[in-house]
């Protein structure tokens, strides 16, 4: 009898493993389901995770896990201590309600009404104002950004703050960290922040070298082994210094060789050096991303700044990411094309952004802007460039301007409007930089400005390749098809 008893307990047992065998799998495909149909905001990015998780439950389930939680939320919501059904379904992109309220005040009397109408808007997406009086450098390329970046490193008295995407330990990071390490042994406060999934772009780690170097330094959001790829987007893809609160960087540029260990040049990019009271929005934006990452260790980089004006120049920083900064990127170019009236250039190292932005570029040119956009020849992410040969054809058969710069990889990021308006920063035009990543981008009025990078894109796209209709039309069916897959995964290129 007591043999019955424990067969009959293991079948019991039996049967409790086998109902949680089902239920398990269940309750996680349940949940995914319910979670994608309340937390996406767009119906077509919802319905296409739902699609996946109910044609492969099991596998669909856990994709979305990995790659369609929003876990910069998560992790905000649980910094803000919220209940555990509001942290797992809050929206991952709320609507910010938007106050109409007037930031900027005395805008130039000579800008046209069409860019007063683009600047004020820029009020109300950004909830802060164009600051006059700053003044900017265009730097072009490594060799001249990095050696003017060590000059300012040495000269700085109070503290010297720096965060970029990638920091390589080659030639030009070591100098940098060279450069640093003197600060620190001045009495300088020196505070680095590496985003750690770009840090491994260097075989290297610069937090090694970092550490070795006593310079304080902090990583945003580590992944918790180098193969958890959850977190390869969601991503610091800021380029920000400034020092002693009075000059700063920021830009396309990483710290990295521009030149191969053969001397052959792979990479060109852009970047400024800026000067006035715009520096107090870079400095502010990292302590933010500095508190999130590690939170103490800085002081003097605390003081807010009041820099004295040092030019004619507007310029509003623009923080954009997947948290309270959402879309500020994406509205600005949105709103810039929507304003434009006469010109608008573009260079940007990666073209798939969404539908909406490539349908105001061709609304802009059906309504007689000049639009023209600067992508490279080569890119140095096939897919990627691959997903944009796929919308090209979009553009051009509406008489938009496309031109693929040849030679080396230019990851430069440039838009200037009407010649007067113009935008600058990390930002790229895709998914990514648009909606996952964070960034920083400046954008500014002053035509002497405007002119300088305009004569840049000029410059380029005079010997650049014009793109046509017939050339893409002329795409073979299996490179089309090649095209049109890359294009469907543009969500997280």
């Amino acid at each position: 009898m007591a043999e019955g008893i424990f067969s009959g307990g293991r079948n019991v047992l039996a049967l409790a493993g086998d109902v949680l065998i089902i239920l398990l799998p269940l309750c996680f495909v349940l949940w995914a389901v319910i979670h994608a149909s309340i937390t996406k905001k767009e119906p077509r990015s919802a319905i296409a995770w739902i699609a996946l998780i109910i044609l492969s439950p099991v596998i669909g389930a856990l994709v979305y896990y990995m790659m369609g939680v929003n876990r910069i939320r998560k992790k905000a919501s649980e910094l803000k201590r919220q209940n555990i059904f509001t942290r797992f379904f809050s929206p991952e992109s709320e609507d910010r309600g938007i106050e109409k309220r007037r930031y900027t005040e005395n805008l130039p009397e000579e800008s046209r009404e069409n860019i007063k109408n683009l600047m004020l808007a820029g009020d109300y997406i950004i909830q802060g104002p164009m600051l006059p009086g700053n003044d900017a450098d265009i730097l072009e390329n490594g060799d001249e950004f990095y050696p003017r970046l060590i000059e300012e490193i040495n000269s700085a008295k109070e503290y010297i703050i720096l965060q970029t995407y990638i920091f390589d330990m080659d030639e030009a990071g070591l100098k940098i960290i060279d450069a640093l390490r003197g600060a620190v042994e001045r009495g300088v406060e020196v505070s680095v922040l590496v985003d750690a999934i770009g840090m491994r772009y260097s075989p290297r780690h610069a937090s090694k070298v970092l550490k070795k170097n006593n310079i304080n330094y902090a990583l945003f959001l580590p992944a918790p082994t180098p193969f958890h790829f959850i977190y390869y987007h969601l991503r610091s893809h800021r380029k920000i210094i400034v020092i002693d609160g009075e000059k700063a960087f920021t830009g396309g540029m990483n710290i990295r060789n521009q030149f191969d260990r053969k001397g052959k040049e792979k990479l060109r990019d852009t970047h400024f050096e800026i000067k006035g009271p715009i520096v107090e929005s870079l400095r502010r934006v990292f302590v933010d991303d500095w508190d999130f990452s590690k939170g103490g260790g800085i002081e003097r980089a605390r003081k807010e700044t009041s820099a004295a004006k040092r030019g004619n120049i507007y310029m509003r920083g623009v923080p954009d990411g997947p948290d309270k900064d959402f879309e500020n990127a994406r509205w600005t170019i949105l709103n810039a094309i929507s304003n434009a009236q006469k010109e608008i250039l573009v260079q940007t190292p990666y073209f798939v952004p969404d539908s909406e932005i490539i349908t105001a570029l061709c609304l802009a040119d059906i309504r007689g802007v000049d639009v023209k956009l600067l992508i490279p020849e080569k890119g140095n992410l096939p897919f990627v460039q691959w997903a944009a040969e796929a919308n090209l054809i979009r553009l051009v058969n509406k008489d938009v301007e496309v031109y693929k710069l040849p030679g080396v990889f230019d990851h430069s990021k440039l838009m200037v409007v009407d010649a007067c308006w113009s935008f600058i920063g990390s930002v790229n035009w895709d998914a990514v930089s648009l909606r996952l990543n964070f960034e920083y981008n400046v954008e500014s009025y002053d035509r002497g400005f405007a002119a300088k990078i305009r004569g840049i894109l000029k410059r380029k796209i005079e010997v650049s390749r014009p793109m046509t209709l017939e050339e893409l039309r002329s795409i073979g069916i299996l490179k089309r098809t090649r095209n049109g897959i890359a294009r469907l995964f543009s969500p997280y290129l």
